[in-house]
């Protein structure tokens, strides 16, 4: 068992109030006369072998509570990054609706009506995201926070790229004299370019967040 700090600490206390009683004191005061002399000694050799057990437990403790609170909030981290799904499907639901755009641009809020449900289940997903990567950030290394970090924001840049290419297109449809029909092909291949940066993205995110959780084994 490795001594600790602490443990260094109380033993070197210890040592010093012998010798220091060596000096101060006379020679034959460690000499038990008699029972009750030599229950004193063993009283305080007992009181210094329980402090150093306490603090030996108390760091045990403190490392276990510490260890358990950072697998707590790595594990909700975790959780959110399955909903990054949500995103996904948000954009890609979007992109599908822009060559239908023109068509009902004389209903109001059209486009806003037809993808407010994938909208709602990103924007609560990415919230829920954002919120356990702030938490989460406080418990890792510098080491570990560069390595998660890259993965969560090239995730979010992609999916805010996505988000801001439907409402610009169907934007842009809506406000036509005519059909765009020759606009619908070049759209459709930014659908395919996007959807597969966040997929990608996704998947690196989900990968880092596999491994971070599998290197915080659950505490006993």
């Amino acid at each position: 068992m490795k001594f600790s700090f602490e443990l260094l600490l109380c033993l070197g206390v210890f040592l010093a109030g012998v010798v220091w009683s060596k000096l101060i004191f006379p020679s034959n005061f460690w000499l038990v006369s008699n029972i009750h002399d030599f229950f004193e000694i063993v009283g305080v050799i007992s009181t210094t072998i329980a402090a150093i057990v306490a603090v030996s437990a108390l760091n045990v403790w403190k490392t276990q509570f510490s260890h358990t609170e950072k697998y707590q909030v790595v594990r909700d981290f975790h959780a959110a990054c399955q909903g990054a799904w949500n995103s996904y499907w948000y954009v890609a639901a979007g992109y599908d609706l822009i060559d239908e755009v023109w068509k009902n641009k004389h209903i109001d809020n059209w486009f806003h009506d037809q993808s407010d449900t994938y909208r709602a289940a990103a924007s609560e997903s990415k919230s829920r995201m954002e919120s356990a990567y702030l938490v989460l950030k406080h418990h890792l290394s510098t080491e570990e926070v560069d390595r998660l970090s890259e993965s969560y924001y090239e995730y979010m840049n992609q999916v805010s790229f996505g988000e801001s290419e439907i409402i610009s297109f169907s934007t842009r449809c809506g406000a036509m004299i005519d059909e765009p029909i020759d606009k619908y092909d070049e759209y459709f291949q930014k659908r395919v370019i996007r959807l597969e940066l966040i997929y990608n993205a996704r998947s690196n995110l989900s990968d880092a967040a596999d491994a971070l959780l599998a290197s915080c084994a659950r505490p006993k």
